[in-house]
């Protein structure tokens, strides 16, 4: 594969079985169907400032800009949780003004997204709802990380299917 690379041949799609200390790798270059769209990197505190906390039937609150802890860009989204704020046992962040042309990507795609757990004790599940509306809207769950494992502290990959997530009236993919 490295020859091919190195011939450029990068365009083509191709595969090689490479060995390094005893341990067998797949090795793949290929062109990708479909290329990641970032619907919010956070990199500013404008673009956080869109996102709020549901304080009265939720337990998130202060929601902020972490320019110390992120794993892409400069800086992620941060908030707490307080567990006896609501009763509700459950944190919900709301952006209204995010749109985006979803079509290309209607029950194909994925939505990735890099969550930081400081603790994982009373972590059940992540929920992720998008659409154009309180009555229009796709919802999805997961109860492990993009890998199949259970939540951990630290780091954690989350993976919304668009394949397999429940639609609730009619929402439109591009807005």
């Amino acid at each position: 594969l490295a020859e091919e690379v190195a011939q450029g041949h990068i365009g083509d799609d191709s595969w090689a079985i490479e060995r390094r200390n005893n341990d067998c790798f797949l090795v793949v270059n290929a062109d990708p169907k479909w290329q990641a769209t970032l619907l919010d990197g956070f990199e500013s505190s404008t673009a956080v400032s869109y996102w709020a906390a549901d304080t009265t039937n939720s337990d998130a609150l202060n929601v902020t800009q972490d320019l110390n802890r992120f794993n892409q860009g400069s800086s992620s989204l941060n908030f707490d949780i307080n567990d006896t704020q609501s009763g509700n046992n459950k944190a919900v962040l709301i952006n209204s003004t995010l749109t985006f042309d979803l079509a290309a990507f209607e029950s194909t795609g994925v939505f990735l997204i890099d969550v930081y757990l400081p603790t994982v004790d009373t972590i059940a599940s992540f929920n992720l709802i998008w659409g154009n509306g309180a009555s229009d809207y796709w919802t999805a769950t997961v109860t492990t990380d993009l890998d199949g494992s259970a939540f951990a502290a630290g780091w954690n990959i989350i993976g919304f299917d668009w394949a397999v997530a429940t639609t609730t009236g009619s929402p439109v993919t591009t807005s």
